[in-house]
């Protein structure tokens, strides 16, 4: 994209932003309160010492255990930082329990400041705690609880890709319902802060919006969050991008 013509759109989308980041806020208050009760940085570190947890914890917060054993003929371990949709992969697939190099962290919920204070030292901590993968890839879900944050998100995750390749998932649809437009959360929303991130050039991103408008999604119960069928799409579209680019 253009330097100068991305600087005007960054501009011009900066209102839009603020203008959304109370509705943004509103309409996660279920999942945010559901998150508050919860010390998601105790979770996390019982998660990462094998402390085993309740199924209510284990629905708010995911991390795998550090010592877990893995399979790395290639060397090649991949992390993914999200928040409850991505919990909802974990409970799905199960994904830090296996042998297959991918680790999730992620809570529901959660934004920029998660992403910073928890989940990038934890992730650190899963590097150190594997010398025998030698290449570690990072994928991050993020960004739809707070996307007014998007420029915070494109200084950290610039700053992490000096050393780390690094996925951005864009930010999926959310249903056609009332309700939700009333609060300024349409599809056209969220494609003008994927449109930002899909524009930088450090980042490989994993366009999982367009596939779900244009091929369809299910939603759960509150039209934001998906059901069985469409988590394993977006989990096997994410698959599929960091083992085809990422070797």
């Amino acid at each position: 994209m253009n330097r100068g013509l991305t600087g005007i759109f960054i501009r011009t989308v900066k209102t839009t932003f603020s203008v959304l980041a109370a509705a943004v806020f509103m309409l996660s208050l279920s999942v945010s309160a559901y998150a508050s009760d919860l010390d998601i940085s105790a979770i996390t570190e019982k998660k990462l010492a094998g402390i085993p947890t309740t199924e209510y914890e284990d629905c708010g917060v995911s991390a795998p255990a550090l010592y877990n054993l893995t399979y790395s003929p290639d060397g090649i371990g991949y992390i993914i930082i999200g928040d409850s949709r991505t919990v909802f992969i974990e409970c799905q697939f199960q994904v830090n329990a296996r042998r297959d190099n991918i680790y999730i962290l992620a809570a529901s919920g959660e934004g920029f400041e998660y992403f910073e204070e928890i989940a990038l030292p934890a992730a650190k901590r899963i590097e150190e705690a594997h010398p025998e993968i030698r290449t570690w890839r990072y994928i991050i879900s993020m960004g739809f609880n707070d996307m007014w944050n998007i420029y915070e998100y494109r200084k950290a995750l610039f700053e992490l890709s000096r050393d780390r390749l690094v996925y951005f998932v864009s930010v999926n649809p959310v249903e056609d319902r009332p309700e939700i437009p009333e609060y300024g959360i349409m599809n056209k929303n969220l494609k003008v802060f994927n449109y930002v991130m899909m524009g930088e050039p450090y980042l490989k991103y994993i366009d999982t919006c367009s596939y779900l408008l244009e091929n369809g999604y299910e939603t759960a119960y509150d039209g934001i969050h998906y059901n069985g069928k469409t988590t394993a799409d977006i989990y096997t579209l994410i698959k599929r991008e960091i083992l085809l680019s990422g070797l």
